[in-house]
């Protein structure tokens, strides 16, 4: 009976310490993925800034393209280029025996058509066009994360897809890359990404479903008989029935979206729940008509905009002006799977306990992003990578001419995102 109650302690003692000892394993993994990504900090900070110092703008990504191939093929991944335009696909095979998925990481390499506000020795030297959105950042991440993980195939059995996209500001990239060929001979289980924010540096939030607002652009044809000095009238009569933000808000400030107490990490975000007309529109005065061109912003899906306008005006002086409303422009919003946004905090909480990640409560105007297109066909997760430092005048509020990115910020999106997708591909 002794000898029984002795062999069971054991076994059991035995399965305590298989378990612990398999728990110490992603310990270890993880703490050699703060070292890496320690140890190519200064290469890939390189890497961004001599992309920030050459952008391309979208359809353009020629010199970026070669650059990203050439990295991948140089740690060893099977390199795709010409992936829906200029799009490189690099996939790293974990080596390790077992039954891993196929995890996604996209980054978008695009550049804005207009200059920054800058004095840096690696300021764009191409004339109207500036990396002032963050993709250069995002590339830099992208092939940082390719290098730390590459380091540790052996210790995962999954396949990681390094996407790196093009034509992301025109909204036009990720659903071409989705119809390639290349797409439609792989399977990829989950897809991630992130995004340089006006956030605190260092700062990662997410939000499960819609990470950004409804973006529908409207066209109004009125008569031409129609005073032109009335047509301001009768925009700002549909401005106000139309409008639905609480008192003492401002969803129209975008800046007010990163900043405490009213933005996106407070549980009373102003930007929880809204909807607005922008102010100002386009005027065009047509043989045949006057058309009034302008986006409405909303926090849920406005399919009944178009009725709700031709209600307003039909019970207005301007009914006989009225000719019609369209929706001319509607791309459809980021939204995060809720399993995955879940598993991801929790994932990375235990990791990183000391910079624990941030849920997001409010949806942010007037920006969107065409990942989308790939959640549509596969689950995915969108995160926002704080890149502001006030103390260091710094504001990474994308697309304005002051826009400028702690560099601090690839560090954590390389050590961080690494983790989590390891953990994904495991």
């Amino acid at each position: 009976m002794k000898n029984r109650i002795l062999f069971y302690w054991l076994l059991t003692f035995n399965t305590i310490c298989l378990i612990k000892c398999d728990n110490n394993v992603p310990s270890e993994i993880h703490n050699n993925i703060r070292h890496q990504t320690d140890d190519i900090y200064t290469s890939i900070i390189q890497i961004k800034r001599d992309l920030h110092k050459n952008p391309e703008l979208a359809g353009n990504e020629i010199r970026t393209s070669k650059l990203v191939a050439k990295y991948l093929l140089e740690l060893g991944l099977e390199v795709t280029t010409n992936v829906g335009g200029h799009g490189v696909v690099g996939v790293l095979k974990g080596t390790k025996s077992g039954n891993g998925k196929a995890i996604a990481w996209r980054a978008d390499m695009d550049a804005l058509p207009h200059p920054l506000n800058e004095s840096d020795v690696f300021k764009s030297v191409i004339k109207n066009v500036s990396h002032g959105c963050g993709h250069d950042a995002h590339v830099a991440i992208g092939l940082g994360i390719a290098t730390v993980l590459s380091k540790n195939r052996e210790s995962f059995s999954g396949k990681v897809y390094f996407i790196f996209q093009a034509e992301e500001e025109t909204f036009l990239g990720a659903n071409k890359m989705m119809k390639s060929e290349f797409f439609l001979n792989h399977h990829i289980d989950e897809i991630y990404t992130s995004h340089i924010t006006a956030l605190p540096v260092n700062t990662i939030a997410v939000k499960p479903k819609e990470v950004f607002a409804y973006q529908t652009r409207i066209k109004l044809s009125l008569s031409k008989e129609i005073p032109l000095n009335t047509i301001d009238s009768v925009y700002s009569l549909i401005q106000i029935k139309l409008n639905d933000v609480k008192e003492n808000t401002n969803p129209y400030s975008i800046e007010n979206a990163f900043k405490q107490p009213v933005g996106i990490l407070n549980e009373k975000s102003h930007f929880h729940q809204y909807s607005f007309l922008q102010d100002g529109y386009v005027r065009e005065i047509n043989q045949d008509d006057i058309v009034i061109k302008a986006f409405y912003y909303s926090t849920k899906n406005s399919k009944n905009i178009t009725s709700r306008v031709e209600n307003i005006l039909s019970k207005s002086r301007f009914n006989s002006y009225f000719n019609s409303i369209s929706i001319i422009q509607n791309n459809p919003t980021v939204l995060n799977d809720d399993n995955l946004v879940n598993s991801a905090i929790e994932t990375l909480n235990d990791i990183y306990e000391n910079n624990p990640i941030e849920v997001s409560n409010g949806q942010i105007p007037y920006f969107n992003d065409d990942f989308i297109y790939f959640q549509q066909q596969i689950p995915g997760v969108y995160f926002l990578l704080g890149a502001s430092n006030e103390e260091s005048k710094i504001i990474a509020l994308n697309h304005s001419p002051d826009f400028k990115v702690d560099e601090s910020s690839i560090k954590t999106g390389v050590q961080e995102f690494s983790s989590l997708i390891f953990e994904r591909a495991k």
